[in-house]
């Protein structure tokens, strides 16, 4: 009956620990540039006092001429704890103040305002510049801002647009006292977005035995000089995971179940790392998971079974606390200590038990007791959770163990589908459970992953892995658990099968351009980069020595969407004037709402709906003193908001269930910057089953000074 909680974990664990100063240069170190602005500038969890119950530390503080303040928290045993703060201003006599958006995208026009602030008792005139090293060689007039009072500021601003393909601007502005001493120099990173996303249209996976025609042909409505032709050629079947890297580095969504499969697909320990230290504020009283770090989340079995076992799969560790605390939750729902109700009311008990049992197999020994609490019954089971069980037989001592393990071999083979090279798991409905993040692509790489070391099944294990490399679509599979099983199926299999390296030289020729692969100077294969065709072309692989390298094809556009898209979602956007200083067109300062209307043909769970907003806007959160303006904001509907996710670039609301039927959304921005601005189309997808999705198409938005 004693509970013990601590909230250090979410202070701790969520801060950015980065650089807190860089070496000053240009000027011969005379002119300092200020570019560090973090919100958070110091750190210190731990610190004694002496025995008069003092100390001294020194805290650097950063560029950000601002206030700041100091916190300190005390304790002293179970009984004393206290609280004390105080604040710091840093000035200088001018000061730049930057009035950029965060962001901005391609072909964006919109002014880029800096106000330059006089801090001493004296009139000035500031001469302003600006360099970028974009639009007339990074060059811009000078701005004189002339008498200038003292405690006031002006404003100093010069029309930019977004270039194409770079990934961001770097502004660096200084201002001067003419005739005086008083400067200051500062430094902006803008990052720029492209206007029209680039996603893969055209995906294809070849093993090079000896060679492979590839007809290519860009879609229609692609967006001329955006394309780009990506051939990656590897010694092994990893070649087909160019795709999938591709897809997640840029796979917008943020659960903690997404990052975990980012980390896991991209091989990105250092993202894992982060993860970790993020986790005690996912987990719920009963330590379970949950799929964002709400209060009001409760924990799920089916995302806590995936961790467990896909960070075994992928090699990735757990402290130890953390993992000790998820196999304790995890027995806890197996025995029916616990409780845990899914999205939508469905027989599923028995599915997720499996999972949590194949799961808590993976760190210590099962109990057969476990066993008792499930109704064994295979031949009713979906396919995922008779790959579940295999795992479970695997890693168990019982007495039924061989008779029970030669049972579900039995039902996987009647169940898998043969033709030619290629055995698969059949697209079966009932195999489609995107409640449980379970999709027939999940299958098939746990069932590479399941029977790798199983010599019965030695031969069909190639089989199995051409098998998964035909469902990919778009050079990956489909949803984010999948792609991070399939990276380690393909990884496994590689490993396992693949020990003999190609020799020789293997050429590849597109649009009259040949490139060539001598495999004793790159034994890792290489990725080639084309210029995308005009018309149909053929792209010709020849390999010609020992072995048989793979090739993976990606043909890469930005294709404009010009009407809206129903693909299980109808979308409607509608733009509401809260405060607008102009009736008929939008200005600098005014407040818009936002109402997203959503029609769904059937239930699904966890979706999400993603609505861009210009440059420069900021979305109001009612949360953070922005009441007043966001309290008429209206949802109807009956599905479930589970969290929203505000940035610079876009609205992410995330619902746990969404019922067949209508709902609506509201959010509310103020328009910061004037300018002409892009927007990427909205839309609504089910994060699970990712066909099913609604798109509609934005128009450029023109906010005036």
């Amino acid at each position: 009956g004693v509970e013990t909680s601590t909230a250090q974990s979410m202070v701790v664990g969520r801060r950015h620990f980065g650089l807190k100063a860089l070496p000053h240069g240009g000027g011969g170190g005379r002119q300092l540039t200020r570019e560090l602005f973090d919100t958070l500038i110091f750190w210190k969890g731990t610190l004694t006092l002496n025995s008069a119950g003092e100390a001294s530390i020194r805290i650097p503080l950063n560029d950000s001429l601002t206030a700041f303040k100091i916190a300190a928290i005390a304790v002293d045993g179970a009984g004393l704890f206290g609280t004390g703060s105080a604040s710091v201003r840093t000035s200088q006599d001018l000061m730049l103040i930057s009035g950029l958006p965060l962001i901005a995208r391609e072909g964006d026009r919109f002014r880029a305002v800096f106000t330059a602030r006089n801090a001493t008792q004296r009139k000035m005139n500031i001469r302003v510049n600006l360099s970028t090293g974009i639009n007339n060689g990074g060059k811009y007039k000078d701005v004189v801002l002339k008498n200038i009072q003292p405690g006031l500021s002006g404003k100093a601003g010069w029309d930019i647009k977004a270039p194409q393909d770079v990934a961001g601007i770097e502004y660096v502005i200084s201002a001067a006292e003419e005739g005086g001493s008083a400067a200051d120099r500062m430094k902006i990173s803008q990052k720029v977005l492209p206007a029209v996303p680039i996603r893969t249209v055209q995906a294809v996976l070849r093993r090079l035995a000896p060679s492979a025609n590839i007809d290519l042909k860009m879609p229609a409505g692609a967006v001329a000089g955006k394309g780009l032709v990506k051939i990656d050629v590897k010694p092994s079947i990893t070649a087909g995971l160019s795709g999938v890297r591709q897809y997640m580095s840029q796979y917008p969504y943020s659960c903690l179940e997404q990052n975990m499969s980012k980390a896991i697909a991209l091989g990105d320990k250092a993202a894992w790392e982060e993860i970790m230290k993020k986790l005690p504020s996912y987990m719920d009283r009963d330590y379970l998971l949950k799929y964002f770090p709400c209060g009001s989340c409760e924990g799920s079995d089916v995302l806590s079974s995936y961790m467990l076992s896909a960070a075994f799969d992928a090699g990735y560790d757990i402290p130890g606390y953390l993992r000790e605390q998820l196999v304790a939750g995890l027995k806890a729902f197996a025995e029916g200590r616990v409780t845990k109700k899914g999205p939508i009311l469905t027989s599923d008990l028995t599915i997720r038990k499996i999972a949590a049992i194949d799961a808590i197999g993976r760190y210590e020994k099962i109990d057969p007791q476990l066993i008792s609490t499930i109704r064994i019954e295979p031949d009713y089971w979906p396919t995922s959770t008779v790959i579940g069980w295999i795992n479970i037989l695997g890693r168990i001592t019982w007495q039924e163990k061989e008779k029970r393990l030669a049972e579900a071999y039995n039902i996987l083979r009647a169940r898998l589908v043969l033709t030619g090279t290629q055995m698969n798991v059949p697209n079966d409905p009932g195999d489609n459970l995107w409640w449980l993040m379970v999709t027939g692509d999940v299958n098939a790489s746990r069932l590479i992953l399941a029977l790798l070391n199983d010599k019965t099944w030695g031969q069909d294990l190639p089989k199995l892995t051409t098998g998964l490399s035909s469902r990919m679509k778009n050079g990956h599979w489909d949803t984010t658990t999948a792609d991070a099983y399939g990276t380690l199926a393909f990884n496994a299999f590689s490993k396992k099968y693949e020990k003999t390296p190609p020799a020789g030289i293997t050429k590849v020729s597109l649009n009259n351009k040949d490139s060539l692969i001598d495999w004793k100077i790159k034994p890792g294969g290489d990725e080639l980069t084309f210029s995308w065709p005009e018309n149909l072309s053929r792209l010709i692989l020849t390999h010609e020595g020992s072995g048989s390298p793979w090739a993976s094809v990606l043909l890469q556009a930005a294709v404009l969407l010009k009407s809206p898209v129903y693909a299980g979602y109808r979308l409607k956007k509608t733009i509401i004037p809260v405060e607008q200083s102009h009736k008929g067109w939008y200005s600098k300062g005014d407040v818009l709402r936002i109402r997203l209307d959503v029609e769904a043909t059937s239930d699904m769970a966890w979706v999400v709906v993603n609505d861009p907003v210009p440059a420069g806007a900021s979305i109001i959160r009612p949360d953070l003193g922005g009441s007043f303006l966001a309290d008429a904001e209206k949802a109807a509907g009956v599905a479930l908001e589970a969290f929203t996710e505000r940035s610079s670039e876009a609205l992410m609301r995330y619902y746990e269930y969404v019922p067949r039927g209508s709902f609506s959304t509201e959010y509310t921005i103020r328009l910061n910057c004037a300018g002409v601005f892009n927007l990427p189309a909205t839309r609504v997808e089910a994060l699970y089953s990712p066909d099913i999705y609604g798109e509609t198409p934005n128009a450029m938005m023109e906010i005036k000074d």
